[in-house]
């Protein structure tokens, strides 16, 4: 697959998080510390806005997201530039991904990650099509990083036919984000 732009996020259990509001100091510190590791130019809020993110964190190659779905918040990162070889995509943009949660963790103790469903999303509507045959050629690739990442999982074509590609990747158990960040390939 030729898509490069995807987004890969975490839930964060509703009741830790009453507010998207409370993490955009944190993503302010991240910029001012150069916590990331990577540039990243401003936040943005969006709570406004229905069915936009709630905040986003913009960097060049990535932008981190809390955004509020149906199901609750989540963290999001989302890989936009400078993606890593086909062979270390997913687990480039998972390392970001658990890099930001702990990071947000680590400065709002209260927020706490659900493990047990992450929502991978390609966001290019070109190359990669919101259709069961690119989601069937996506399976295995999908299957062989977070089953090798995450232990045994259930991959579902996401609900949204007029949204982008989504595969929620599903597992019996939440854990800590700790022993997600030991795993990581």
């Amino acid at each position: 697959m030729k898509a490069r732009r995807i987004e890969l996020s975490l839930p964060i259990e509703a009741e830790t998080l009453p507010d998207p509001e409370a993490v955009v100091p944190v993503f302010h510190a991240f910029i001012r510390d150069g916590a990331l590791g990577e540039v990243l130019v401003d936040v943005a809020r969006y709570g406004h806005v229905k069915n936009a993110p709630a905040v986003v964190l913009v960097g060049h190659a990535s932008d981190y997201v809390i955004e509020v779905t149906p199901e609750g918040p989540r963290l999001a990162a989302v890989r936009k530039r400078g993606a890593a070889p086909d062979d270390r995509r997913l687990a480039d943009v998972a390392g970001r991904l658990l890099t930001a949660a702990r990071l947000v963790q680590a400065a709002l103790p209260q927020i706490r990650f659900r493990t047990d469903e992450l929502r991978l999303r390609v966001l290019d509507r070109l190359n990669a099509p919101n259709s069961a045959e690119t989601y069937q050629r996506l399976v295995d690739e999908v299957l062989a990083f977070a089953g090798g990442w995450l232990g045994e999982v259930a991959l579902e074509h996401g609900p949204d036919a007029a949204g982008p590609l989504e595969i929620r990747i599903r597992r019996a158990h939440s854990d800590p984000l700790e022993a997600l960040w030991a795993r990581l390939p």
